[in-house]
C-alpha cells in the first residue's frame, strides 16, 4: 500500500546518506526534546561545526555537485561504525568557542 511504498522510499533515501550523520541527528532528536532554547542553540552550533569538519561535508559536495558520481565514500561507511564517542565529540563543549548566550534568567535581569 501507500504506507509501504513510503516506507521503502524513505528507507531507499536513508541509505544514501552519511551514517555519522544520521546517527548524530537521531541523538540531536532524542536529546533536543529536553533542552530549552539556549541548550538547543548552543548545540546546534556545535553539530553544524563539527559536521562542517567532517570529512563526510566534503565527500558529500563531491558527490553530488562536483563529480556528480552520486556515489559518495562515507566515513564510516556503516551506521554500525559510528560509535558512541564520535557522537560525544560532537555534542561537547567548544572551549572559548560555544556560543555565548546569557541564560534567560541573566536576560531578564538585565530589563
Amino acid at each position: 500500500g501507500r504506507n509501504r511504498d513510503w516506507a521503502r522510499a524513505t528507507l531507499e533515501a536513508l541509505s544514501k546518506r552519511s551514517p555519522f550523520a544520521l546517527k548524530l541527528t537521531q541523538a540531536f532528536l532524542l536529546r533536543a526534546a529536553s533542552f530549552d532554547l539556549r541548550t538547543t542553540l548552543i548545540h546546534d552550533d556545535r553539530l553544524a561545526r563539527c559536521c562542517l569538519r567532517h570529512p563526510d561535508f566534503g565527500e558529500g559536495v563531491r558527490a553530488l555537485l562536483i563529480d556528480k558520481d552520486g556515489r559518495p565514500m562515507w566515513q564510516p561507511s556503516r551506521l554500525s561504525e559510528v560509535s558512541d564517542a564520535m557522537i560525544e565529540a560532537a555534542f561537547a563543549a567548544l572551549p572559548g568557542r560555544d556560543l555565548d548566550l546569557s541564560p534567560r534568567a541573566a536576560l531578564q535581569a538585565q530589563t
